[in-house]
């Protein structure tokens, strides 16, 4: 179970960190299992020069829904989520992000925009309506009724680009422009075993930085929302779709 002062650091900063969320050699194995199948292709290569995947790209899905299924089994996986956001949730999709060594990286970011497009612009079939205006309007529903985790499949360093979080970002009433600057005053860096998570709301800014090392750095994320998100998401965006 969580603690008090971790559900307050979720409210206050908008992300905590779990050091053994995924156990040692569980973590190993996963690792194992996904080098696997990433080296069968490249990934979807994004703005920074990283790879990506989600779960209808991914190669060998039913072994990549294999290593899914595991970390669902896993009480420091699933307790922590409906702590957060109630019982009654289930995992909208997962991506795997991949940044090379001696490569990459990945720009400041919020996260609701992915989460609603896939949500609601299949439904809408225009990304018209998903403006800045539109995401503003949904912003309550999401923080509310949504939780990322991204889970560390191996040991990291700030040489690798470890994860960087600004706490409290996720109250901001304006944005950042992700090319103003690569390190931030306010930030925190995030180096973490394998096995760590960090579990943070979609609308905290968060960013990693270009992996220096000669290790592969590699990210694998669940994200978790209520049942009843999409008619809520499509009830604020009442008359736009």
């Amino acid at each position: 179970m969580l603690t008090v002062e971790q559900k307050q650091a979720y409210v206050n900063d908008g992300y905590f960190t779990l050091e053994e969320t995924v156990p040692k050699a569980l973590i190993e194995e996963i690792r194992h299992e996904v080098e696997l199948i990433t080296e069968q292709k490249r990934g979807g290569v994004l703005a920074g020069d990283y790879e990506w995947w989600s779960d209808y790209t991914i190669p060998d899905r039913i072994r990549y829904q294999k290593i899914i299924q595991r970390l669902l089994e896993l009480p420091t996986v699933m307790e922590p989520v409906q702590a957060l956001i109630g019982p009654d949730t289930f995992l909208l999709i997962t991506d795997l992000a991949i940044i090379r060594a001696g490569t990459g990286y990945i720009a400041w970011h919020q996260d609701h925009g992915y989460l609603v497009e896939v949500l609601i612009a299949p439904e809408s079939k225009s990304t018209n309506v998903l403006n800045d205006d539109a995401f503003r309007l949904v912003l309550p529903v999401v923080q509310q009724t949504t939780v990322f985790i991204t889970i560390y499949l191996q040991d990291t360093d700030n040489a690798m680009g470890a994860m960087r979080v600004i706490p409290s970002s996720h109250r901001w009433e304006h944005s950042l422009d992700p090319s103003s600057a690569n390190s931030l005053d306010t930030e925190i860096c995030l180096p973490l075993p394998g096995g760590a998570a960090m579990f943070y709301t979609p609308t905290v800014w968060h960013t990693a930085a270009a992996n220096t090392s000669i290790t592969d750095y590699r990210m694998l994320t669940l994200i978790f929302t209520k049942n009843n998100i999409k008619p809520l998401l499509v009830d604020a965006l009442k008359g736009r779709i």
